[in-house]
């Protein structure tokens, strides 16, 4: 009896360093591997600076700024027919639907009530949309006769369609029947994380908009707060050079072409355009962050690098039936 619960005891006892172990183990194959370092190309911020200012500064910084009433309601007029294609209108989900106004009150929608996720909305319809933007802005693309501008445009559009992608991914109706939502990892991998030119595309564009922010925008002192930071401005005080475009040969016309393409393009921005563009930023935040922190084990678990427990749901518990299993 004794010696059974000696070596009952001492089993128990291991447990905790061996989860340790395994743990510190996936730890340091998770960092060897990761695949984005150095420079975002055409930027002027390297990936490790990119990642820790979005962790240390410019996520909790901007999940706060967008709970702000100012940049919490969005204005929208949603009685309009699409001038593209004669879609019904409806949403596939109740959970993607917007509560109308009486129309004598000006419609607003609460951007926190409505999070980037799975709406039920895919197949040919849902594709033609992006394969509309892309054609109509890209024409040329993948072409090796794009000009850096032209190349740069299509990269903005890819970073901001994938960064939609990941949000997707991350919020997923995992069981229609009981309302199951969680991370859908194979999907996350399958729209975006096995393209590596899409992830650094993802990048391009969060630094693209930062410095849209930095240059441009003015508002309260949360945003003084993440725009004057003294980390952000000593690691990475100019996120993207905009000087270097409209440099080429076709560079002015180019220019002239994409602003009579984009409506309402002023100095100044509009109350929407402050509340889309800073609400922008903060889903690309996420998105970088989601890449960062869940990549490197989604991509182990989906190339077959480690094997993949079955239990459902999130990416977290799938990663922690994996460090705890008895």
């Amino acid at each position: 009896m004794v010696g059974s619960e000696s070596q009952k005891r001492s089993k128990t006892e291991g447990k905790p360093w061996r989860w340790v172990i395994i743990g510190a183990v996936i730890a340091l194959i998770v960092a060897l591997t990761t695949k984005y370092s150095g420079m975002v190309v055409d930027c002027c911020c390297d990936y490790e600076t990119v990642d820790r200012l979005n962790e240390e500064v410019l996520h909790p910084s901007l999940q706060d700024l967008v709970k702000t009433p100012f940049f919490r309601y969005f204005k929208v007029k949603l009685g309009c027919d699409c001038p593209f294609w004669p879609d019904d209108g409806m949403c596939h989900l109740r959970d993607c639907s917007v509560c109308e106004c009486p129309e004598t009150e000006m419609t607003y929608v609460n951007l926190q009530l409505k999070p980037d996720q799975y709406t039920g909305y895919s197949g040919p319809s849902a594709r033609r949309i992006w394969d509309a933007i892309y054609s109509e802005n890209c024409p040329k693309y993948p072409s090796e006769e794009l000009c850096r501008e032209e190349r740069i445009l299509y990269k903005l559009i890819s970073g901001l369609h994938f960064s939609i992608s990941i949000h997707i991914a991350d919020r997923y109706l995992l069981d229609k029947s009981n309302n199951l939502w969680g991370c859908n990892p194979t999907l996350m991998y399958d729209r975006v994380l096995r393209y590596t030119d899409r992830v650094r595309n993802l990048y391009f564009t969060y630094l693209f908009v930062l410095r849209a922010v930095m240059k441009d925008l003015k508002a309260h002192s949360l945003m003084r707060q993440l725009l004057y930071n003294s980390n952000l401005q000593a690691a990475c005080l100019l996120p993207f050079d905009e000087a270097k475009l409209w440099k080429g040969q076709h560079g002015p016309k180019l220019k002239q072409k994409i602003q009579e393409q984009s409506r309402n393009i002023s100095c100044s921005l509009q109350r929407n355009e402050a509340i889309a563009l800073m609400n922008l930023l903060n889903r690309l935040s996420e998105s970088v962050k989601l890449v960062h922190e869940m990549g490197p084990a989604v991509e182990m678990i989906m190339e077959g690098q480690i094997s993949p427990p079955t239990a459902p749901s999130s990416l977290w518990q799938r990663m922690r039936s994996l460090l705890f299993k008895s």
